[in-house]
C-alpha cells in the first residue's frame, strides 16, 4: 500500500486544491494553513473548525506529519544546523543566536542552480524546488518552544527561482493570521534575477532585500555568478532600486571579501560610489572556507572596509556563525543526506 502524501509537501496550487476537494470554502485555505504552518498540527481531527466529513477526507487522502529531521547539530557559538527530509528532498535550514536574538536561515530549495563557483551548495547541482509549505515547516521546526526574531531567506537556493512557492510562504509569514512578522524582520537574498525582483515588488510582501553583488565589474562578476551574463550588475541595481521604491523596503548590496579576486582599492572605491548612487548600505561578508571550493578569505578586510565605509552611505560586516558545523554562508551543502 503506497503511502499518503505529506500535504505539507503540495505545492500551492495543488494545496489549494485539496483543500476545495474536502468540500471547503475557500477561506478555509487561510484556516488550514493557520493551523499545519503556524499551530503544528500533524494530525487533520486537530483541525476542529472543519466538519467531521472534511477532516476524514483529508485524513484518508493525505499526512499531515512534519519533515523529518535527519540531523541535528550544534556550534560552541549556539548555531544548530538541521538537515530537513521534505518528502525525499533534502534541505538543510539553520539557528543563529546573536545577543540573546533568534535568527532563522532558511532554504528555498533543495541544492540550487545557479552554480556560483564561490558557493558549495551550487557544487551540489538542482534537485527540486521546495513548496511553500516546506519553507514554513523550517520556521516552525527552528522556533520549537522558542520565539524566532528575524528571518533571513538566504540558506539553499535561489528565491526568484521559486517564486510561486516564495511568494504565498512570505504572505503568511507577514500575514496576523500567520506569523505576524513585520516585513522588516525578514530579508531575502537573491543574486539578481530581474523579472524576479519586478515580480516581487508587484507582489506586495515588501519584505526586505539584499543583492548578492560580489563584483563592481560585470567580467568578475559573470566569472564567479554565471546568472550575470543574463542580468549584469546595471540591470540588477536598477531594478533593485525600483523594488525599493515600489515596495517601500530596504534594499542591501552583499559583497563577498574573495583574495585576489574583488578586494582591490579601485573595487573599494567603486563598491562604495555603487552604494552612494543606489542609497543602498553595504553589507560586508567574510569568505568561509569550505572543501572543495578554491578561494581564499580576502587579507585586507580593515583597508577594504575603511575605503568603503569612506565612499557609502553605510557599511557593516558580517562575520557567519556556524563555520565548523558548515553552517555558515555558502556552506550548506547536506553532508549528512
Amino acid at each position: 500500500m503506497n503511502e499518503k502524501p505529506l500535504i505539507r509537501s503540495l505545492n500551492h496550487r495543488l494545496f489549494v486544491k485539496a483543500v476545495r476537494e474536502a468540500d471547503l470554502e475557500k477561506y478555509s485555505v487561510d484556516v488550514l494553513k493557520k493551523f499545519l504552518f503556524k499551530i503544528g498540527i500533524t494530525n487533520f481531527d486537530e483541525v476542529t473548525t472543519f466538519s467531521k466529513n472534511a477532516r476524514e477526507w483529508l485524513n484518508s487522502h493525505f499526512d499531515a506529519g512534519l519533515p523529518k529531521v535527519l540531523e541535528r547539530l550544534r556550534s560552541k557559538d549556539e548555531t544548530i544546523k538541521l538537515l530537513l527530509d521534505c518528502n525525499g528532498a533534502k534541505s538543510e535550514s539553520v539557528l543563529m543566536n546573536s545577543r540573546g536574538k533568534r535568527t532563522a536561515c532558511i532554504s528555498v530549495q533543495s541544492g540550487c542552480k545557479l552554480n556560483c563557483v564561490f558557493c558549495a551548495t551550487g557544487k551540489l547541482g538542482f534537485f527540486r524546488n521546495l513548496s511553500f509549505g516546506e519553507i514554513l515547516d523550517q520556521v516552525l521546526i527552528l522556533r520549537g518552544d522558542a520565539s524566532i526574531d528575524r528571518i533571513v531567506v538566504m540558506g539553499m537556493g535561489e528565491p526568484m527561482d521559486n517564486l510561486d512557492e516564495v511568494i504565498p510562504a512570505l504572505h503568511f509569514l507577514t500575514s496576523k493570521d500567520g506569523y505576524g512578522y513585520s516585513r522588516k524582520r525578514i530579508t531575502l537574498s537573491t543574486v539578481g534575477i530581474v523579472p524576479g525582483i519586478e515580480r516581487l515588488a508587484d507582489s506586495g510582501v515588501g519584505v526586505e532585500l539584499a543583492i548578492s553583488l560580489h563584483a563592481v565589474d560585470d567580467n568578475v562578476r559573470s566569472a564567479i555568478i554565471p546568472m550575470n551574463s543574463k542580468y549584469n550588475i546595471e540591470d540588477v541595481l536598477k531594478a533593485s532600486k525600483l523594488y525599493a521604491s515600489k515596495a517601500n523596503s530596504k534594499v542591501t548590496i552583499e559583497y563577498l571579501l574573495l583574495q585576489d579576486i574583488n578586494n582591490s582599492e579601485d573595487d573599494a572605491v567603486k563598491l562604495g560610489r555603487i552604494s552612494r548612487k543606489y542609497l543602498m548600505p553595504i553589507n560586508l561578508i567574510v569568505f568561509n572556507p569550505t572543501e572543495g571550493i578554491e578561494f581564499e578569505p580576502a587579507d585586507n578586510l580593515e583597508r577594504f572596509t575603511k575605503i568603503v565605509s569612506d565612499n557609502a552611505i553605510a557599511v557593516t560586516v558580517r562575520r557567519s556563525k556556524g563555520k565548523e558545523i558548515s553552517a555558515a554562508c555558502g556552506q550548506l551543502v547536506m553532508r549528512g543526506a
